[in-house]
């Protein structure tokens, strides 16, 4: 079963673009004129230029906004088109979900005639964050065995440019980096429906202690908040 087509219901309400990172992936792309977004989601960062979306949740594609660029359901280990199809490829936050990293990334190189863009995150970093290392521990276990190292990507990729995102504390996305600021309504309800890993099982004892309850949350930088899970 496809993990999105049980969590990814709400996504669109949960899971926000922001436009400084949306700066920054048009940016990388750079001057490509025509673009495939692999594990495309909903379209969330999803530039004009897109010629085609490859997504393997019919929840959503469902999910993506009119006018928005053809979309197939299939996957990233097997994209359905020719090589050298587009000027760039594009995998955002979707490379922890792939099967089989080495046939996505192959596949990636084959169809892209100049560019590839990757964004994904670095789970030496993430697990330093307060939330998950003070409450979330399994949460971060999860990510481990799931989560490629940059640099294994960069290998794959026969070499990159490895450039760091940083995500403001005010991003509308509802990326994990979006909690370093203290958790709020809004990041209560993106944990609870939209995101993997605060649905995996490792977190169930969790989310389930939480459960509409109060819940005061102290993290290292000194401060509480105390918000309703």
């Amino acid at each position: 079963m496809i993990a999105y087509d049980t969590i990814g219901v709400t996504y669109t309400a949960t899971r926000q673009p922001d436009p400084r990172v949306g700066a920054l992936i048009a940016a990388a792309l750079g001057d490509a004129r025509s673009v495939i977004n692999v594990g495309a989601g909903a379209g969330s960062y999803e530039p004009p230029q897109t010629v085609l979306a490859v997504e393997p949740s019919p929840v959503m594609i469902s999910q993506r906004p009119a006018g928005a660029a053809a979309a197939v359901q299939a996957r990233a280990e097997a994209l359905p088109v020719a090589a050298a199809a587009a000027d760039a490829a594009m995998a955002l936050l979707t490379v922890h979900h792939w099967a089989d990293l080495a046939a996505g990334i192959a596949e990636l190189r084959r169809v892209a005639r100049r560019r590839i863009v990757i964004f994904s995150w670095d789970q030496r970093v993430t697990r330093e964050f307060w939330l998950v290392r003070e409450y979330l521990p399994e949460a971060a276990a999860f990510d481990d065995a799931r989560t490629p190292a940059v640099e294994r990507l960069a290998d794959l990729l026969g070499g990159a440019r490895i450039e760091p995102v940083l995500i403001p504390m005010t991003a509308a996305t509802g990326s994990a980096s979006r909690t370093g600021g203290g958790p709020g309504p809004t990041w209560i309800r993106w944990c609870a429906r939209a995101c993997r890993s605060w649905r995996s099982r490792a977190t169930r004892p969790w989310r389930r202690d939480c459960g509409g309850s109060r819940r005061t949350w102290r993290p290292a930088r000194g401060t509480t908040a105390t918000v309703t899970c």
